[in-house]
């Protein structure tokens, strides 16, 4: 418009009015176009003072935190892992080692292993071990053992999606990097964890820092010795002179409640990929190290595998990843009868052995590793799909149902087309834990009508149950 009326002259008042507005526009606009630059100048440059002194906050909080979890090894509580790391540190001459969660320091006797296969065995199995933890012992016991064999504890609930390694089990890596040396290959674990599991923060609320190694040495203070007199939970299990820990036979017949084939469950169909990266790790640690490496499932109680559901896809999983790395695989799930009876007797509880479940598994896989059996020998040791095996399980649980009737219906877990039978007992009011009276011997029947136990003064109902022609029996109660 400023330049219309400059060069046409147009109404030369007007166009002096305007040419002078607008010059006066142009020096209000260039001064707040200046004002402006050297405001956001000023404010950068603070700005940048600040952000270099965020920068520099966080990173010290890094370098804090990254001395914090090298050095939690002389500031946390004692446990059982640091003290089992700590004699395979001090012996530097171990051959074979076990890796994985409870169901692995529960599961085999170091002392067998050491005596049959002219080994030296330890067990480096934790609560809740997860393959990223695995991967950290691992490399941690590397460092001053050159073992000949692994033996890497796969259990489904630790490779199924990523949301275990951001919630339950946050707690089971704190404890390993609280029980592994100060070294850099357990700082980069950290800061990769950083990355991966937020949760791990939480380290820094978790350290018990105790002055006793200080006065009686750490060496002493983190034996097995020290470790097992300490150990809250020592009721529970049976200890070697070598530290092994063994649970004791738990209630053997436990109930599991209304469960059944159509439970929820527990197998989500997928597979973690921070497992899948870090079990790859373990294998190629292993084949740097010429180290075999074998993996086993110890297998639990019967009703729980049948409860689980989908156990056929988990088992497939680990197959093809020990089929793709060229690793032997036993699932003792699968394991037949006659090389591995599963007693109520083998189990602390619904998926750990107890001592005397530990003792038959170990022989059984020093047999497996001593004789290398080939695919077509190993269907005279395992079941080679889900349904053979759920065919051929036994009478695994059993339980009592009240219908809308008033009827009492017994009912079990059991292989697939087998024919269970059915006996029932009573108890009355006041009478001892122990006196039961025979209502019904066995038969097929497995419902106990109103008229048969109504108006008896009877407290209680037990069922047993088992298979024709078998001798298992599992018993169930309801309380009337």
């Amino acid at each position: 418009m400023r330049c219309f009326f400059v060069n046409y002259n147009i109404f030369p008042d007007i166009n002096q009015f305007i040419l002078e507005s607008f010059t006066a526009f142009d020096i209000i606009f260039d001064n707040a176009i200046m004002t402006l630059r050297e405001g956001l100048y000023i404010y950068m440059r603070a700005s940048t003072k600040k952000i270099i002194k965020a920068i520099g906050f966080i990173c010290v909080l890094c370098l804090v935190y990254i001395l914090y979890f090298n050095f939690s090894y002389y500031l946390s509580e004692n446990n059982f892992l640091r003290c089992t790391l700590n004699e395979a540190h001090e012996s530097k001459d171990y051959t074979m080692c076990f890796i994985g969660p409870s169901t692995t320091y529960g599961s085999f006797v170091t002392e067998e292993f050491d005596e049959l296969l002219g080994v030296k065995s330890i067990n480096l199995g934790s609560e809740g071990q997860l393959p990223c933890d695995s991967y950290l012992i691992l490399k941690d016991f590397l460092s001053d053992n050159k073992p000949q064999y692994v033996v890497m504890d796969v259990w489904y609930q630790y490779y199924m999606n990523n949301d275990i390694y951001y919630r339950t089990n946050t707690n089971s890596t704190i404890k390993t990097l609280a029980a592994i040396r100060p070294s850099l290959a357990k700082t980069a674990f950290g800061l990769n964890m950083f990355v991966k599991r937020p949760a791990i923060w939480s380290t820094f609320a978790l350290p018990k820092i105790t002055f006793e190694p200080l006065t009686t040495g750490y060496s002493k203070f983190y034996s097995l010795e020290s470790c097992i007199d300490t150990y809250q939970y020592k009721n529970q299990y049976y200890f070697s002179e070598s530290g092994t820990r063994l649970y004791k036979q738990g209630m053997g017949n436990w109930n599991y409640g209304k469960l059944s084939m159509d439970s929820e469950t527990t197998w989500q169909g997928s597979y973690s990929s921070i497992a899948t990266e870090y079990f790859n790790k373990i294998v190629k640690l292993c084949k740097d190290n010429d180290i075999e490496l074998i993996m086993v499932t110890p297998g639990a109680d019967d009703a729980y595998v049948l409860t689980m559901g989908h156990y056929d896809e988990a088992h497939a999983i680990f197959q093809k990843l020990a089929d793709d790395n060229g690793i032997r695989y036993y699932d003792f799930t699968y394991a037949k009868p006659d090389v591995f009876a599963r007693a109520d007797s083998f189990y602390h509880n619904s998926s750990h052995m107890s001592s005397e479940g530990a003792h038959a598994l170990t022989y059984l896989l020093i047999d497996l590793i001593r004789a290398n059996p080939s695919d077509d020998e190993l269907s005279g040791y395992f079941y080679q799909s889900y349904e053979e095996y759920y065919s051929n399980v036994d009478i695994a649980n059993a339980w009592i149902e009240k219908d809308s009737g008033g009827n009492l219906v017994a009912k079990g877990l059991y292989g697939m087309d087998s024919e269970p039978e059915y006996c029932f007992y009573s108890r009355v009011h006041g009478s001892k834990n122990s006196d039961w009276t025979l209502l019904r011997d066995y038969s097929d029947d497995n419902t106990l009508t109103p008229a048969e136990y109504q108006n008896r003064d009877i407290e209680e109902i037990q069922v047993c149950v088992k298979l024709k022609d078998g001798e298992k029996v599992k018993k169930a109660y309801f309380k009337l």
